[in-house]
C-alpha cells in the first residue's frame, strides 16, 4: 500500500516512516506538507492511503473535493490527533475517518497501530482510540483567563501579577485545572486550549490559500463527483 502523510512538519515524518517500514505492506512513503504537493502525490500515485495531521484536517478536506471530481479516493484515512476529544471524534466521524489515533501517547507503538488502522480486521471498531482528555473544566471567568494565559508561555508569577492574584492562588488553580482536565502538564493543557482554534480552521499557507481557491472553483463547476 502506498501512504501518503499529510502533516504540518515534514521533520516529524521520519520517525514514523521508520516505524512504518517495519511492515512490509506500506510501499511507497510520501511526506506532504500542503495542499498543492498532497494533491499532486494523491495524482501521481493513484492509489493510496493517508495520514492526516490534526492541523492538515480542513486542508484535506479541500483536497479530496477536487480529487473525487477526478475519480481519486484515498483507500484508507486516518487522523493522526495529540488531542483528541469527544466532540473530534464525532466530527471524524462524520467525515468518514477511518481511524484515529493519538501519535503522541501512542509514539513506540504507533507502527503497529498505523498499520491495524490501514489493514483492519474484519469486525474491528472503526475509531481505535482511547480519548486523551476532554473539555477544560472551567469553574469560572478566572478559569478561562488562567488557562489562556497558560496558552502563551506566561509563568504563575506573571499571571498573578496579570490577574491581581497571589501566587499561591493561581498555582492551587492550575493544579486543579490539570487534574481534573486530565493535562500531564502545562504544556499539554495549553495544547488543550489550542487545538479546537485550529484543527478545522487553521491558517494555510500561501500555497494553500490559492489552491483552496482553486478547488472551490473547480467544485462549483459540477454539481456531483463522478461515481
Amino acid at each position: 500500500m502506498n501512504l501518503i502523510f499529510f502533516t504540518h512538519q515534514e521533520s516529524i515524518s521520519e520517525f514514523f516512516f521508520k516505524e512504518f517500514r517495519k511492515f512490509d505492506d506500506f510501499d511507497k512513503l510520501v511526506c506532504v506538507t500542503n495542499m498543492k504537493d498532497f494533491l499532486s502525490a494523491a495524482r501521481e500515485l493513484q492509489d493510496f492511503a493517508v495520514i492526516v495531521g490534526q492541523l492538515r484536517t480542513r486542508g484535506f478536506i479541500e483536497c479530496e473535493k477536487a480529487l473525487a471530481l477526478e475519480g481519486i479516493v484515498a483507500k484508507r484515512r486516518v487522523l493522526f490527533a495529540p488531542i483528541i476529544t469527544d466532540e473530534f471524534l464525532q466530527w471524524a466521524g462524520a467525515n468518514n475517518f477511518d481511524a484515529v489515533l493519538n501519535p503522541v501517547d501512542d509514539i513506540y507503538a504507533i507502527g503497529p497501530r498505523v498499520h491495524e488502522a490501514m489493514f483492519p480486521k474484519p469486525g474491528q471498531q472503526p475509531f481505535p482510540a482511547t480519548l486523551a482528555s476532554g473539555k477544560i473544566p472551567y469553574q469560572d471567568l478566572l478559569d478561562q483567563s488562567l488557562v489562556r494565559l497558560i496558552s502563551v508561555g506566561l509563568t504563575n508569577d506573571e499571571i498573578a501579577q496579570r490577574l491581581n492574584f497571589s501566587v499561591q492562588t493561581i498555582r492551587n488553580r492550575v493544579s486543579r485545572i490539570l487534574a481534573a482536565s486530565g493535562a500531564r502538564n502545562r504544556t499539554h493543557l495549553a495544547a488543550m486550549y489550542l487545538i479546537p482554534f485550529t484543527a478545522n480552521f487553521q491558517a494555510e499557507s500561501s500555497d494553500d490559500i490559492s489552491i483552496e481557491r482553486e478547488v472551490k472553483i473547480e467544485t462549483s463547476r459540477h454539481d456531483s463527483p463522478p461515481p
